[in-house]
């Protein structure tokens, strides 16, 4: 962990890298959980091919391990996790992120690594819209409130031009993507 002062009065440790396939089937393994995902990564790739949820549960382990309180704490009627300032790992806000673009972006070699391009990484930002997953919506009777998480960096596959200020998407929580990895910071937002 790289600590970074954002503003004059707040600064976040942030991991160099995106988490690898590696460290994340570390804590299957000491989870004793059979991971489905093996034999396509090598081990310093990125873990992709993994929820939010599923990132969620691996950073609250890690927090664990160091002993420390972790951000996030899952409540039995809602999909996402209730988000505290407890001092633990957690993933960088959408804010967060474009600060840490901004600082790294110019440097021949940065520090942290990877923030575009590579991978797209989730944060911790939800954006709420009036329509279902599906696309739907009702002028006359908006009943659908649809939360997507936000994801930030772009990936390999985008194009250049794509990549350049501060490529965002929106995707769901239980969904496994391909091309979305994560990093972990820690710090008050």
């Amino acid at each position: 962990m790289i600590e970074v002062k954002l503003s004059k009065d707040k600064s976040i440790e942030v991991s160099e890298n995106i988490v690898t396939f590696s460290e994340y089937y570390t804590f299957l393994e000491k989870l004793n959980i059979n991971p489905t995902i093996i034999k396509k990564y090598k081990k310093k790739n990125p873990i992709t091919d993994i929820n939010f949820i599923e990132v969620i549960e691996y950073i609250n382990y890690m927090s664990k391990e160091k002993k420390l309180s972790p951000c996030y704490k899952f409540l039995e009627d809602s999909n996402s996790p209730e988000i505290s300032n407890a001092d633990g790992f957690r993933l960088p806000t959408l804010n967060e992120w474009k600060q840490l673009v901004d600082i790294y972006q110019n440097q021949e070699n940065p520090a942290i690594k990877h923030l575009k391009g590579l991978v797209w990484q989730w944060t911790e930002t939800i954006e709420t819209h009036k329509f279902s997953p599906e696309g739907k919506i009702d002028i006359e009777n908006p009943k659908y409130l649809w939360s997507y998480r936000i994801i930030v960096g772009g990936s390999n596959y985008s194009s250049k031009e794509f990549l350049k200020g501060y490529p965002c998407a929106l995707m769901l929580d239980k969904v496994r993507y391909e091309t979305v990895g994560f990093r972990i910071v820690r710090g008050k937002r």
